[in-house]
């Protein structure tokens, strides 16, 4: 940004003065600078009409409202990319994107509408169909959804040219999930686990497969199962980094299913060593939520009530919590007679 910026001062007369612009206004975007990034991409709308980024400037502009969740201004402003016919955009993320704003609005029957403008082959073609999925399942269309991810899957097979089977079994694994099919969902993710077609760019979505299956292993009593996923992904650099957001979960579930075949004090250690690091009460007080739950599904009852207590005492204690923490007690209560 700081290089753009400077490049604009000391040539503001430029040719490429408008291409300058439309690259600060993309890197404050990937900074989430939504309104600074619409303020490049606005002075290009405005002074550079012929210049072969003016198209993708508009475009981008109706990005940033939807990122602010500006839906129906977003809308317009890619609406109006579309009825002025202009050139030097790529239309697949036009309408990839448009997917994205229908479905927020709950236009689902424009939404599936938009996905037969993504042209096969593009970028966009998976996440688009990935998409397309959650809208029937949004709609409990599930036989519908399964029948289009099926027709993809044989149209991806029949080409030479890209390979979409793990992203169509992905995006199945993801329809079953939503109608509580865990057990399809696992033999789906399994076939993008094993896939020995796809190359390193399908790596990023074995790994979210990994996770994916773990907890569902879990969720199904696979413990073994579950423990060998979380365990891998967790030991995984690249997992770690990328999808910092899932390491808690997966480490409550691996602790759970540590707790549920004898290795209570494995899982106990590993939610202690999370709980120190957290950095706030609320954060504290869900790994103090994870220790009842080890207790609790390793049998040992009276360790759940006397957690389960001593969480229930603390100020602030997220609902949901507090909630849980109580039904455990009364459950806890129950197992002891």
């Amino acid at each position: 940004v700081s290089s753009s910026d400077t490049l604009i001062a000391t040539y503001p007369f430029s040719d490429v003065t408008a291409g300058t612009l439309f690259l600060r206004g993309i890197s404050l975007n990937a900074l989430n600078k939504f309104s600074e990034a619409r303020e490049s991409f606005n002075k290009i709308v405005a002074n550079y009409k012929d210049s072969p980024d003016y198209g993708n400037a508009r475009v981008q502009i109706g990005f940033t409202y939807y990122q602010e969740e500006n839906y129906e201004t977003a809308l317009g402003y890619y609406l109006g990319v579309l009825d002025d016919g202009l050139t030097n955009i790529d239309s697949s993320q036009v309408f990839f994107d448009l997917i994205s704003i229908y479905s927020e609005l709950k236009r689902f029957d424009e939404a599936l509408a938009a996905f037969n403008n993504i042209r096969f082959g593009t970028t966009y073609y998976a996440p688009a169909f990935g998409k397309v999925a959650k809208v029937y399942a949004a709609r409990s269309e599930f036989e519908q959804g399964e029948n289009f991810l099926n027709e993809i899957l044989e149209k991806s097979q029949q080409s030479d040219e890209v390979y979409y089977t793990p992203d169509v079994y992905f995006a199945l694994a993801d329809l079953n999930i939503t109608k509580n099919d865990f057990r399809t969902a696992v033999n789906y993710l399994t076939k993008v686990v094993e896939d020995t077609v796809a190359d390193q760019s399908k790596d990023i979505l074995k790994l979210q497969s990994r996770y994916a299956r773990g907890i569902l292993n879990y969720q199904i009593d696979n413990y073994s199962g579950a423990i060998t996923d979380l365990e891998l992904i967790l030991n995984d650099n690249n997992f770690q980094s990328r999808f910092e957001g899932f390491v808690p979960n997966a480490t409550e579930k691996l602790a759970l299913s540590y707790s549920k075949i004898g290795r209570s004090e494995e899982a106990l250690q590993m939610v202690n060593a999370y709980r120190e690091k957290a950095d706030t009460p609320e954060e504290k007080a869900k790994w103090d939520y994870a220790i009842v739950n080890i207790y609790y599904e390793s049998g040992n009852y009276r360790k759940a009530i006397e957690t389960a207590q001593m969480l229930q005492d603390i100020e602030g204690v997220d609902d949901e919590i507090l909630l849980n923490s109580i039904i455990i007690t009364s459950e806890s209560y129950q197992k002891l007679g």
